[in-house]
């Protein structure tokens, strides 16, 4: 299997819709910034309207708030770059944190279909 590339970037948190998707500005470089919507890799939160949907969202605001500063790897998927729903998929590390795995941790072990 031919390794698949992922790529490094800063962002800067501009909104946390649910427990497990955020909304980025992703510093692309030579002064190119781009509004994305991203997924938080191996993280599997409740929906919104599920019980612990509004939960999931408030530890998830509490880790990285409105205006922090993070950092994305990026994650293809089966050659893709996008994800169902229109997200890109990466794991998320603010102030030395990996924050996918500390909010998988808060959430509990809850499974789900999301993206790996």
């Amino acid at each position: 299997m031919t390794p698949v590339p992922s790529y490094t970037y800063e962002a800067e948190v501009l909104t946390v819709t649910d427990g497990d998707t955020i909304k980025v500005r992703v510093d692309l470089g030579f002064s190119g910034m781009m509004k994305l919507s991203i997924r938080l890799a191996n993280v599997f939160a409740a929906e919104r309207h599920e019980p612990d949907g509004y939960k999931h969202t408030s530890i998830l605001r509490s880790l990285i708030p409105v205006g922090s500063k993070v950092i994305l790897i990026s994650h293809r998927l089966r050659g893709v770059e996008r994800q169902t729903f229109g997200r890109y998929v990466a794991d998320i590390w603010a102030d030395g944190e990996h924050i996918n795995e500390k909010a998988q941790s808060l959430y509990g072990a809850r499974q789900g279909s999301g993206a790996s």
